[in-house]
């Protein structure tokens, strides 16, 4: 709204089954499900892409998920690198989860990704979230990494949102 940084399109998936919203199906697809990675490269991004002013560059596209869904950004950012520029995870979860994500990120060559990496201070994954940042940083990645006096929920989260759009846009 200031003029900081262009406008951007913002796109919200909801992992609820659409035909029954009472069925979450977040714990089957945010665990680098390649199915749901495919979801988004053969049908939610092209259908965007032909129905909306957006640009088709992967330099602007960016994926942001929190607790969980953070941990399906870094997946989404070792599976779609051709599609997605940036990755933002805000306390990605779990712990154990995380630790077998970045053994991948550890494993791979260095991918042209640019992340932001947030978590708060307390009842978060913080050890893991360190972790996995340490592990970036050390590949090489551009990571910004913020650490707040919060802790895993949405008075964490949303403060932060300025801060993932300036890290990126």
């Amino acid at each position: 709204h200031g003029g900081v940084i262009e406008p951007v399109l913002v796109v919200f998936v909801d992992s609820r089954n659409p035909d029954r919203l009472e069925e979450n199906r977040r714990n089957s697809e945010f665990m680098c499900n390649t199915k749901y990675a495919g979801f988004f490269a053969s049908e939610l991004i092209p259908t965007i892409s032909r129905e909306l002013p957006v640009s088709l560059s992967r330099d602007d596209r960016v994926i942001l998920g929190v607790s969980f869904g953070g941990l399906n950004a870094a997946c989404f950012g070792l599976a779609l690198p051709e599609l997605f520029s940036g990755i933002a995870m805000q306390s990605p979860a779990s712990g154990d989860h995380l630790e077998v994500v970045r053994k991948l990120y550890e494993e791979r060559e260095p991918l042209p990704l640019k992340m932001f990496i947030s978590v708060g201070s307390r009842n978060d994954n913080t050890r893991a979230v360190k972790r996995f940042n340490k592990t970036l940083q050390d590949k090489g990645y551009d990571v910004t990494f913020i650490k707040v006096d919060g802790q895993h929920d949405w008075n964490n989260w949303t403060p932060l949102v300025d801060d993932v759009l300036l890290t990126f846009f």
